[in-house]
């Protein structure tokens, strides 16, 4: 009693460490009986004091001056109704009270609370009204709860936080509606912002119906979530990850949760991955073949991934389009796909195919001196029965079509920066191309003839430097001819089909045709639009 009439007009107290070992003499003085002495204080620190039954008791709303109260490290279970009573309240640290599980119901009271440190308690959902603490410039995490009164858009009147913040539970937000009210592009004394879900909220009822689903922009995010868990995911689109280095396990399933053994991405027909510049590797899911994840798998598109070197799912029974591109590390196989109708592969340097079911490709287009090579001798082994769009591209090998002709079915051939490429002039005719584009290849080219491709409709020819003569007149379908970067090209016979010619940086060709030169002029003289060096001439003998 003497203690508690020494500190009647105290204002502040900072420490109270009373150790029963040091002095058996000692009264142990009981926190609450205290409390009712001291009135006048402003500041009152508890922390580390151990005791083992709650410190505070419904006295604490009388003192009404308090400014700065401090529980930290203390074993506080509960915090009595009354604390929500001192207005005055600036300064509120709870730091480390592990058996906290709740504030009180009503904390939007503490309409002058500046700082609260919640860190290291083990609170399971925070109050209602919280967005009313609009001076609040200190708050460790938020917990979303499942209310409007608790969930995420308590956070929008809070634009005075700072530094290092956490949101957590975001499995509780509903809508894009109620995410933005939270505000956080508001919050400009922020520093740090981390967003955390539960660990298994993927496998959650709740997101059991989820169809489509797009991830973008987690510069900050380590890791993805166990995505395989949604029974009902068909597509999927991830982009912009910057921090993510490996893809593993997690992504497949949470180890720390019974999944029934279900199968990864059952469902998941599309998935795009593009623009992660520090993505390493993509860990294989060790399964058995029944079990393997992407079963149903569609379409898989992965772009702009600088440092990925592997690996990639070893079997994908349903894929039908594959596209790779600006990967230039990848050195791993690529899947596996017995059905594939597209495969597109650009920029890789090292990534080595299993047997391309040539039989089922419709649509090829690869890059790259490797693949080329690559594909033109699996030409060479089983002809391509279904293939109708062929595009090659940057490769410098001295490569011949496989007996010197086209796949039958082909109706698009496009054919880029391959000088060495020896272009099929094929002794019988070629029904089915309709549309040629030969770009910055084929060097042994001096002149061309169209008896080959009487059903050619659109031809491209650009920078083929030893060309010197054109002869398309046999064509029976040519409408759309476009030549252009052909230095030593002089000599030109088009079809009556032709209605539209564009001819740039030709020198020789130009002059003939801006003379009107009576050798070629009767020539293309019949032709509705020509475009010379961007300029269209008009053609009155048309009119």
């Amino acid at each position: 009693m003497d203690v508690c009439e020494s500190l009647k007009h105290a204002r502040t107290l900072m420490q109270i460490n009373l150790d029963r070992r040091d002095d058996f003499s000692v009264r142990i003085i009981d926190p609450c009986h205290l409390l009712e002495e001291l009135k006048c204080l402003r500041v009152l620190s508890f922390k580390s004091f151990s005791h083992e039954e709650d410190l505070l008791h419904d006295s604490i709303g009388e003192l009404i001056h308090l400014r700065y109260l401090d529980l930290s490290y203390t074993s506080v279970v509960t915090l009595p109704d009354s604390l929500c009573d001192l207005y005055n309240l600036q300064t509120l640290k709870l730091s480390n009270c592990k058996k906290l599980k709740k504030l009180p119901s009503n904390m939007q009271n503490l309409v002058n609370l500046r700082h609260l440190d919640i860190k290291g308690t083990e609170l399971e959902e925070m109050p209602k009204g919280m967005g009313k603490l609009k001076d609040l410039q200190i708050l460790r995490y938020y917990i979303v709860g499942k209310h409007e009164e608790n969930g995420v858009g308590e956070l929008g009147e809070l634009v005075n936080l700072g530094g290092s913040f956490r949101i957590e539970k975001l499995e509780n937000v509903v809508n894009s509606r109620e995410a933005w009210r939270a505000r956080m592009v508001d919050k400009k004394y922020m520093s740090e912002l981390c967003l955390e879900w539960s660990s298994d909220w993927v496998g959650q009822s709740l997101y059991h119906n989820i169809t489509e689903l797009v991830l973008s922009g987690c510069e900050n995010c380590w890791v993805l979530p166990s995505l395989g868990q949604l029974p009902s995911l068909e597509w999927l689109e991830i982009s912009d990850f910057d921090k993510v280095k490996m893809i593993g396990g997690e992504f497949y399933k949470d180890d720390g949760t019974d999944h029934h053994c279900e199968i990864p991405f059952r469902s998941l027909k599309t998935l795009f991955i593009s623009g992660m510049p520090c993505w390493e590797k993509w860990e294989s899911f060790e399964c058995d073949d029944d079990d393997a994840p992407f079963p149903q798998l569609e379409v898989l598109s992965i772009w702009d991934c600088p440092k990925l070197r592997g690996d990639f799912p070893t079997f994908l029974p349903s894929l039908k389009d594959l596209g790779i591109a600006r990967c230039e590390q990848l050195g791993c196989y690529l899947p596996r796909a017995p059905i594939i109708r597209q495969l597109r592969i650009f920029d890789i340097q090292e990534a080595r195919m299993r047997d391309v079911p040539l039989s089922t490709l419709e649509s090829l287009s690869i890059s790259g001196e490797q693949q080329v090579e690559y594909v033109f001798n699996a030409m060479t082994r089983t002809q391509p029965t279904s293939l109708t769009w062929l595009e090659i591209s940057n490769c410098s090998s001295a490569i011949s079509f496989p007996g010197d002709s086209l796949p039958p079915s082909l109706l698009s051939l496009y054919i880029i920066d391959c000088k060495n490429v020896e272009f099929p002039m094929q002794h019988q005719q070629h029904h089915s191309l309709q549309s040629l584009h030969i770009y910055n290849s084929c060097d042994s080219l001096t002149s061309f003839a169209l008896p080959a491709f009487p059903n050619l409709k659109y031809m491209r020819v650009q920078r083929c430097e030893n060309l010197t003569s054109l002869e398309v007149s046999q064509s029976r379908s040519l409408q759309d001819l476009s030549v252009s970067d052909c230095s030593k090209l002089e000599n030109i016979r088009l079809p009556a089909t032709l209605s539209q010619l564009r001819i740039n940086k030709c020198p020789l060709l130009d002059e003939r045709i801006q003379k009107k030169d009576p050798h070629i002029w009767p020539i293309i003289s019949h032709i509705s639009y020509i475009s010379v060096n961007g300029k269209w001439i008009r053609n009155d003998s048309t009119s």
